[in-house]
């Protein structure tokens, strides 16, 4: 999954760094149709997992809740660092403001007043503009979150230029730092510079991704928008270590409670204080329940660059090196050509159809039997 989700953490990137002349104007409401036409479509299959639940939920729903439980979800504070990936995408936002002066800007969480702080040239008018979008975040601290202590013990959260400086919430989306940014920003140049930028949305999202990419690892189907506001993520990975004592393939429903018992006194499942309130629970009886259907990881015709999810019941994905073993060893078999592994290979690197269709090499093979027939041929080739 990682790949898939690097790739759409490098699209939001991108989406935050188009140039119209020498700035960048951003427009929230452009951004959100394009990333859920984008979930609902290139991402329904590899990112979603739509396939488990489609049967209750159509795509373009589908990428809503995702939107909301990972872009939209607001990133607690472990305690080990003074602020979120969040709050340092939007510091990343802030230093490409126009004024010259923001480009010094930084996190700083402390006690006593700040005071003393050079002066520097931030038009009142952009000041203004960015307080009163920072001032309509949402304040309040969740349960479970470190900045609590982390309050009392450093101080509060700051953003500071010169002297300039706007108390933070505690709490940040992926989502809140670009909405709450003015429109207009300096445009990043491509290499070094903008690839920084993008490393850090990497990180912000896969780390909005985590309690999705935990329950999805419980398998058995489940739809992972029903969990996340039962279970938290450390109760998910206790409940998984707890499951990898099934046999392959087996699920829940195969076991007694007789063995369900044996086995929480060897591993118990956090969050629950005993067996018996672990086997009543809403999770556990979802799981004993026979799947919704058989999931089978399954290419999109439109996008075969994306992962190709195998057809384990955890539904894990494919990483670079274990997509080219699988090439190879279908080349091996007789089962692709290798000019088609070739092609396979830049369509996981990104490159679209049109793109392939550019190489003489590619042309004739698209020519002859026609995109989408090329693909599902692969399709099937790849998954027999």
């Amino acid at each position: 999954m990682s790949a898939t989700l690097d790739r759409l953490a490098a699209h939001i990137a991108h989406l935050l760094n188009q140039p119209d002349g020498q700035s960048v104007w951003l427009d929230p409401g452009v951004i959100y149709a394009d990333l859920l036409h984008h979930l609902a479509n290139r991402y329904a299959g590899p990112l979603l997992s739509h396939a488990r639940y489609q049967w209750r939920m159509e795509a373009d729903e589908a990428a809503s809740r995702y939107f909301d439980a990972t872009l939209a979800r607001k990133l607690k504070l472990s305690g080990k660092v003074p602020y979120s990936i969040a709050h340092q995408v939007f510091l990343a936002l802030v230093r490409r403001l126009p004024a010259p002066g923001w480009r010094c800007a930084e996190l700083v969480r402390t006690r006593q007043p700040l005071s003393d702080r050079a002066q520097v040239l931030i038009p009142a008018a952009s000041e203004l503009a960015l307080k009163q979008r920072v001032d309509k975040l949402d304040r309040a601290i969740s349960d479970g979150n470190a900045a609590r202590p982390l309050r009392e013990r450093d101080g509060l959260l700051w953003i500071v230029a010169g002297h300039v400086q706007m108390e933070l919430p505690e709490e940040m989306s992926l989502w809140d730092a670009i909405i709450t940014i003015p429109p207009r920003l300096t445009t990043l140049q491509s290499g070094e510079e903008f690839n920084r930028f993008c490393s850090r949305v990497i990180d912000a999202l896969r780390t909005a991704n985590r309690p999705v990419q935990e329950v999805l690892g419980l398998g058995h189907n489940l739809c992972p928008f029903d969990w996340l506001d039962t279970l938290s993520t450390n109760q998910v990975r206790s409940l998984r270590r707890y499951l990898a004592g099934l046999p392959e393939g087996a699920s829940l429903a195969d076991w007694s409670q007789d063995t369900a018992l044996q086995h929480w006194q060897r591993q118990p499942v956090a969050g629950f204080s005993n067996f018996e309130a672990f086997w009543a629970s809403d999770i556990v009886c979802a799981l004993r329940e026979p799947r919704q259907r058989d999931y089978r990881g399954e290419l999109d015709d439109l996008d075969i660059g994306d992962d190709i999810e195998d057809e384990r019941e955890d539904v894990s994905l494919l990483d670079a090196s274990e997509w080219q073993l699988l090439l190879t060893e279908r080349v091996e078999q007789g089962q692709l050509s290798s000019i088609e592994a070739a092609m396979l290979e830049r369509l996981y690197a990104g490159d679209s159809f049109d793109d392939l269709n550019n190489d003489p090499r590619f042309a004739l093979i698209l020519k002859a039997s026609g995109s989408e027939e090329w693909a599902e041929s692969i399709r099937l080739r790849l998954l027999s």
